[in-house]
This record gives C-alpha cells, sequence and structure tokens, in this order.
C-alpha cells in the first residue's frame, strides 16, 4: 500500500485525502464491526479510539502521525514479506562476511557439542556450589 501521502505537507491536496480515506477502508477491513479505531492524527497518537466516521477529518486537520508507517494497531502485520527479504540480505551479508575474515558464524558457538566425553554439565565455576550441595546431600 502507497504511504507517501502520509508525507505530503498540504493536508487539502486530494492526493492526501484520498490517502486518509483508504487508510480508514485498510483499518476497517481489520476491525470491520468496530465503530471506532484508534487514531493515527498527531493529536491522538494512537491513544484514543475515534468513531470511524471521524478518523478522516482528525487526519486531514491535525495531521497523520509520520512515524507511523508500520500500521501494526490497524491489521498490517509486523513482519512483512519485504522486511523478511531485507532480514535475509543482512544474513547473506553476514556470512560474506565471516567467510571474508575466516571467522565462524556464530551458529556454530551457540550449537556447541555438549555431549563430549567428560562433560558432565559442571565447570570450575560452580565446582564450589556443587561440592557445598553435594555435602548437605542436595544432590
Amino acid at each position: 500500500m502507497d504511504k507517501s501521502w502520509i508525507n505530503i505537507l498540504n493536508r487539502l491536496d486530494p492526493l492526501y485525502e484520498n490517502g486518509a480515506k483508504e487508510f480508514l477502508h485498510f483499518a476497517s477491513l481489520d476491525r470491520p464491526d468496530a465503530s471506532a479505531i484508534l487514531c493515527p492524527c498527531r493529536k491522538c497518537r494512537n491513544m484514543k479510539f475515534v468513531r470511524k466516521d471521524l478518523i478522516v477529518e482528525h487526519i486531514v486537520v491535525d495531521g497523520f502521525l509520520t512515524s507511523y508507517t508500520s500500521w501494526i494497531y490497524h491489521g498490517e502485520e509486523l513482519f512483512s514479506s519485504k522486511l523478511v527479504n531485507q532480514l535475509d540480505k543482512g544474513d547473506e551479508m553476514q556470512d560474506m562476511l565471516h567467510e571474508a575474515f575466516g571467522i565462524p558464524p556464530t551458529s556454530n558457538f551457540v550449537d556447541m557439542d555438549t555431549s563430549a566425553e567428560g562433560f558432565d554439565g559442571s565447570n570450575q565455576h560452580n565446582m564450589g556450589f556443587d561440592k557445598k550441595t553435594e555435602e548437605h546431600g542436595l544432590q
């Protein structure tokens, strides 16, 4: 959905008003039976429920909250496929850096094999604690 209208300074511009109407339509799809929704105008800041028939007026008069670009309070998913694709590109970049500098990926550290011989779940940092619990028959 095109959200460029949010940044139009002239709120009397027909593109701005149409954008506000499209927003209301989108938000209504998420809550079709609701008579009021959270208002994303600069004054209400998604903190107040406003009747649907007043939302466009609020947005045109007070302006749309420009920082509200992911409409999570109005039915938009937090992780869109576009965002997932961007995250995947970040993983590719991380892999290239690991290859270039000869650093093993962090997943190798997370998945360390703890089934090696001699591993009993203890380490030198909790040896004293283990000894005390043995003495008191708590182990």
